[in-house]
């Protein structure tokens, strides 16, 4: 019996999870890579690395702690691929290609720039190649720091590779196709991790042979849950209850931008 719930819990997440992500991304042909440009440049494409010299990632001030988060991995997601890692500057330098993250409102953003569309839309983004610059813009700023986890995806980097030790293909001349591609909010607004049973990783043992059930979790394995959420989209966890969960790690949640909540009965009590 219990196997049996616990297949038709796990067929209820998959459908919750397909169905949020469907209106987000056409997933009827392959995402990661597809934007990347491996044969001769074209009209419109963007160098954004080649060998030690390449882009730069503009953030401003302005922006919430989930898009600069985002640019953070943008940076290092650049690098994995291409072996160059572009600074992340809040005004840009004039003399590099500009990756600019830029939440609705904040910044001046192109005409080309669909801002009707966005306009107070939900988690909704575009990311529009021209010239000599990227950009990336959202509804809010979640639908910016999502713009950035898209932009990672086409480009090579597996949202899951914290879990499938995917590594990507290497290309020291990492060029973007020309790009114009827009993301409309997501059919679920509310979407989530509930990573049951975190307790039980890597810990000392107890005298009954069990990983430590008590204490903390430690904080990089909240990061990992935290930043594969992020590149799926995602933007709620609901950690395990009975573990202690420290103050540390529900600002981490809510500075990369997710919503912390819980999914136990314990919560009331």
């Amino acid at each position: 019996m219990k196997n049996w719930i616990l297949i038709a819990v796990v067929c209820l997440l998959s459908v919750s999870i397909l169905s949020a992500g469907a209106a987000a991304q056409d997933r009827s042909q392959t995402v990661r890579g597809s934007w990347m440009q491996d044969g001769a440049l074209r009209e419109g494409d963007i160098v954004l690395a080649d060998q030690n010299a390449g882009c730069e990632i503009v953030v401003s001030e302005k922006e919430h702690s989930a898009v600069r988060q985002a640019a953070i991995f943008l940076a290092g997601d650049i690098e994995k691929i291409s072996g160059y890692k572009p600074p992340i500057v809040s005004t840009p330098s004039g003399q590099r290609v500009g990756i600019h993250l830029i939440t609705l409102g904040n910044d001046e953003i192109p005409k080309q720039i669909a801002q009707d569309k966005l306009r107070n839309q939900w988690e909704a983004h575009q990311i529009l190649t021209m010239q000599n610059s990227v950009w990336l813009v959202g509804a809010n700023f979640r639908g910016t720091a999502f713009a950035a986890y898209t932009l990672s995806e086409r480009l090579g980097i597996d949202p899951l590779y914290l879990w499938t030790g995917y590594t990507p293909e290497k290309h020291p001349k990492l060029v973007l196709k020309k790009t114009d591609y827009f993301a409309n909010s997501p059919t679920v607004k509310y979407r989530g991790f509930f990573h049951d049973d975190e307790d039980i990783l890597p810990r000392p043992f107890e005298y009954s042979g069990y990983p430590l059930r008590i204490g903390d979790v430690p904080t990089e394995w909240y990061q990992r849950f935290f930043e594969t959420a992020l590149r799926l989209r995602l933007n709620m966890v609901a950690p395990y209850t009975r573990a202690h969960r420290r103050f540390e790690v529900q600002k981490i949640a809510s500075d990369w931008g997710l919503f912390y909540t819980s999914h136990h009965y314990d919560i009331l009590l």
